[in-house]
């Protein structure tokens, strides 16, 4: 996994995927890995858990 970063705080995680088992993947195949980009508010998430510290 990894993750992007503007203005200290994540925007973007990327994953790679694939949809079958790792065993079954064979060379020229249509089966080949995938990269999944998944937008993250990382500035609210931020906000929530500075929120849920101080409630503590």
């Amino acid at each position: 996994m990894t993750f992007y970063v503007e203005n200290g705080h994540p925007t973007h995680f990327l994953f790679s995927v694939i949809d079958v088992n790792k065993g079954k993947d064979r060379p020229k195949d249509n089966r080949g890995s995938k990269i999944v980009i998944v937008p993250f508010d990382g500035k609210a998430f931020d906000k929530y858990m500075l929120h849920k510290i101080k409630d503590e």
